[in-house]
C-alpha cells in the first residue's frame, strides 16, 4: 500500500492511494538490489491511473534508483502517458515480508485524447 501527494498541486498522484506489486531481487552476498513492478493508484473520484517500473541492477545503498512509465487510467486519466525517473529510500516495514520505501518521482506525461485532464484547475 502507498500513498502519493503531487507537490506542485496537480490531480495526478495528489492524495491517492496505490497498491503496487513487485519482485525484488536482493542479493545480500553481492549486495546488489534489482527490482521491476507495477502499481494501481486511485483518486477520490476511483479513477486510477497505472504505473510500471523498473529498477536495473545496482549496488544497495540508500538511496536506489529506477524509471517508471504511465502506462495507461481510467476516467479523468484515460490515454495518459508518460515517463519518470524514481528516486526511492528503503523504511523499516511495520510488516514483515512487506518493503516500505520513501522517495520522489520526475518526469512528465501527456494524454492521446482531449478528454481527460490531470492538471490543476
Amino acid at each position: 500500500m502507498m500513498t502519493a501527494v503531487n507537490e506542485s498541486g496537480g490531480r495526478l498522484l495528489h492524495n491517492m492511494a496505490g497498491r503496487c506489486t513487485s519482485a525484488p531481487l536482493i542479493d545480500t552476498a553481492a549486495k546488489t538490489l534489482e527490482n521491476h513492478g507495477y502499481c494501481d493508484y486511485v483518486d477520490a473520484d476511483g479513477d486510477h491511473v497505472f504505473e510500471k517500473w523498473d529498477y536495473p541492477v545496482q549496488p544497495l545503498g540508500a538511496v536506489n534508483e529506477g524509471t517508471g512509465e504511465w502506462i495507461g487510467g481510467t476516467g479523468k486519466f484515460a490515454g495518459i502517458s508518460g515517463t519518470m525517473k524514481i528516486r526511492s529510500r528503503r523504511l523499516n516495514s511495520l510488516t514483515d515480508g512487506a518493503i516500505q520505501v520513501v522517495g520522489e518521482k520526475l518526469g512528465s506525461y501527456s494524454f492521446t485524447n482531449a478528454v481527460a485532464s490531470a492538471k490543476r484547475d
